[in-house]
């Protein structure tokens, strides 16, 4: 199944499941209930990188807990910060004003697609996958460092 976009907001969706994320395959996912933890997160990026949830363009999503060392770990990806912030389209459906972000994990799938892994450990919570071109087909802005 291929998605355009999945919307869950707080409230007990036991059916939500990790299988059922990758199943569904949306281009676009926001999840606001804190559900996941960072080890699905991981199996979540591990699928990506591997080439499922091939349609997904952009996660947005808010974490129990943003433990960055699970999230990441034995995920083949560099850490960037630079010094203008970069800024990624969602598109107008989802909103009028680009996201952006200055420090994020570069990651590559196998085919060789760039994303952009940003997390925020602090009062919010958030977790977002990026993946470049976005929305409306801006490249990614940096020369990619993993290969």
């Amino acid at each position: 199944m291929n998605l355009e976009s999945l919307f869950v907001h707080p409230g007990p969706y036991p059916w939500l499941t990790l299988n059922n994320l990758i199943e569904t395959n949306p281009r676009y996912l926001e999840l606001f209930g804190p559900k996941f933890t960072n080890e699905e997160m991981n199996l979540f990026i591990r699928n990506w990188i591997n080439g499922g949830n091939s349609n997904l363009q952009a996660v947005v999503m808010r974490l129990k807990l943003v433990d960055t060392e699970i999230i990441m770990n034995g995920i083949p990806a560099v850490w960037r910060e630079t010094e203008e912030d970069l800024s990624y389209e969602l598109g107008e459906d989802k909103t009028n004003e680009p996201d952006y972000f200055d420090y994020f994990f570069e990651i590559r799938n196998i085919n060789g697609v760039v994303a952009s892994i940003v997390a925020d450990d602090g009062i919010d919570k958030f977790f977002f996958i990026y993946v470049w071109p976005d929305f409306k087909g801006q490249p990614y802005p940096l020369e990619p460092i993993l290969q």
